[in-house]
């Protein structure tokens, strides 16, 4: 996304910025989810392609349901 010219960067790229807070960190993932989807939508229709999605649902799905704080990557 940031590879974007400075001066047209995507659209709510802003709410992507949080403090050290875990509710901002939360919004701000969130934010960062929705301003990556959009952008991935323009991309497929400029260049057709079948995007990976298995990790954008999973990750949004955990921040929409709050229940964890962490993710254990390691199993």
């Amino acid at each position: 996304m940031l590879d974007h010219d400075p001066e047209n960067l995507p659209p709510g790229i802003e709410s992507t910025v949080a403090g050290l807070d875990r509710a901002e960190l939360r919004r701000a993932a969130q934010a960062s989810a929705t301003v990556l989807a959009q952008v991935s939508a323009v991309a497929t229709q400029r260049c057709p392609a079948e995007l990976p999605t298995a990790m954008a649902r999973y990750v949004t799905g955990t921040l929409e349901g709050g229940e964890r704080d962490t993710i254990n990557v390691g199993g």
